[in-house]
């Protein structure tokens, strides 16, 4: 009699575990979608059509602005142009291509050499002035702002890899007017000489976000010159190296749960009306 007991509740069990299993495994799959990370794809940098682009660049491309013109993708910036005294090169402030050493060399000068790559620079130093000659001999705040588009892709999603240098320091870093990065401290260059600053921005990387939308935003680097005897050259260099995003209408986790919950939940409730 307790074997035959024995029998029927290990044929219930079995028979229970074979109309739960297509749902199990149904809603263990969802939920490990829910807990990877969703693709995301490359936003391009510095190419035709891009989404961002180094300071220092030609609009659309990645040609190196000639002395003193305007960059048309940085809203208050020029290419820095070299620095003189009485006609004669200042030596050891920055000249193109690479604005770190004296007469267009590549070593001894004050401001950190851009990024290349096969010998082409990936950015140039930018200034607010045509003419660095000019910068006024006091403390003044100067603000540069790229603009950039994620049409086609999740703007919350967004995460933008970079570094900068300042001279003479940098203020803040600010997404769509929110602040970002602020560096605690208004005297001394910011990395013109050793090592660039890196930073990696996420919408998390404000408080509460960053507002990255599907559409324009702005991203804005506040620097300082701080007064010296002239000449008192001041500049930016930002280099992305890495920008990616979902694209648009992928769904988000939590709605993948739900679905796959939904689902499980209808298939059980199926397979025991087939059983009845």
């Amino acid at each position: 009699m307790l074997k035959a007991k024995t029998a029927i509740m290990n044929l219930r069990l079995k028979s229970t575990i074979q109309r739960l299993r297509a749902p199990f495994v149904l809603l263990c799959a969802l939920c490990f979608l829910t807990i990877s990370p969703l693709s995301a794809a490359a936003l391009a940098i510095n190419t035709a059509g891009g989404v961002f682009f180094n300071t220092g660049l030609v609009a659309n491309s990645n040609l190196t602005l000639s002395n003193g013109a305007i960059d048309p993708n940085w809203a208050g910036g020029f290419q820095a142009q070299a620095n003189s005294v009485a006609g004669q090169p200042f030596a050891g402030w920055p000249l193109p291509i690479t604005q770190n050493g004296p007469n267009g060399g590549t070593s001894n000068g004050p401001w950190v050499a851009s990024a290349t790559s096969s010998g082409t620079p990936l950015s140039q130093w930018i200034s607010f002035m045509a003419n660095i000659n000019s910068t006024p001999n006091t403390t003044t705040t100067y603000d540069y702002t790229e603009t950039f588009n994620l049409s086609g892709f999740t703007g919350s999603t967004l995460e933008l890899i970079g570094s900068f240098a300042v001279d003479n320091t940098i203020l803040g870093i600010f997404i769509n007017g929110t602040t970002v990065f602020v560096n605690g401290t208004n005297s001394g260059n910011y990395g013109t000489s050793g090592a660039k600053t890196g930073f990696d921005i996420t919408n998390a990387s404000c408080s509460p976000n960053c507002g990255f939308t599907n559409g324009t935003n702005t991203i804005t680097f506040r620097t300082q010159n701080i007064a010296a005897a002239s000449p008192n050259p001041t500049g930016l260099l930002v280099e992305f190296t890495s920008a990616t995003a979902q694209p648009a209408g992928v769904p988000e986790p939590a709605t993948l749960f739900g679905v796959g919950l939904g689902l499980s939940v209808l298939g059980l409730v199926y397979r025991r009306r087939r059983r009845s």
